[in-house]
């Protein structure tokens, strides 16, 4: 264990994080991918939700809650059911295969949101000591998210290779961060 902590203590040079470093700027620019790949990956969600919940649906499926809502907010229930997030009353009337659907893409998102904060910190705090490592864990992270996602929304279980390569880039990121804390102090 000693001769592995040397190892890395080695390795692990500068000891000072620096964002001055030109290779920085690789980092923001993989981080700002990262951002944005997340931010598509919500945006997607409402190309499918204003499919499966459309005004036929709402006219066919939800007449006595559209009437509700529109003594409520004057408007009734508008196309996409906002708010239902899936799992609501208006969701459980949707046919199995939209509702299938609909909820596979509310989770792909959902499960990038959920990882977003840690890693995008976790992106930052690497790259700040190690940028072209920091940059490289991006780029794998990207690859290993698009994979969960369109793997997730073809079938459910095709999203394990995706997930692996994530979860890995997200654990080897949190232990650089501990690893170069720890180092520094």
């Amino acid at each position: 264990m000693e001769k592995l902590v040397a190892l890395l203590r080695e390795r692990c040079t500068p000891a000072a994080p620096s964002i001055e470093r030109p290779e920085f700027g690789f980092v923001v620019a993989v981080t700002s991918l990262v951002l944005m790949q997340c931010t598509m990956t919500v945006m997607q969600v409402a190309k499918t939700r204003y499919e499966v919940f459309d005004k036929a649906f709402v006219s066919k499926h939800l007449a006595e809650d559209d009437k509700r809502i529109r003594a409520l907010n004057g408007k009734g229930i508008g196309k996409g059911c906002h708010p239902d997030a899936g799992m609501g009353r208006w969701a459980d009337k949707l046919p199995i295969d939209q509702w299938w659907r609909f909820n596979k893409a509310q989770r792909a998102a959902g499960n990038y949101l959920e990882a977003i904060c840690p890693l995008t910190a976790f992106l930052l705090i690497v790259g700040a000591y190690h940028p072209l490592t920091a940059t490289a864990q991006g780029v794998a992270y990207l690859a290993g998210r698009w994979m969960y996602t369109s793997g997730f929304k073809a079938d459910t279980g095709s999203r394990v290779n995706g997930f692996v390569l994530c979860t890995l880039t997200q654990l080897s990121l949190f232990g650089l961060c501990v690893f170069c804390g720890l180092r520094q102090s």
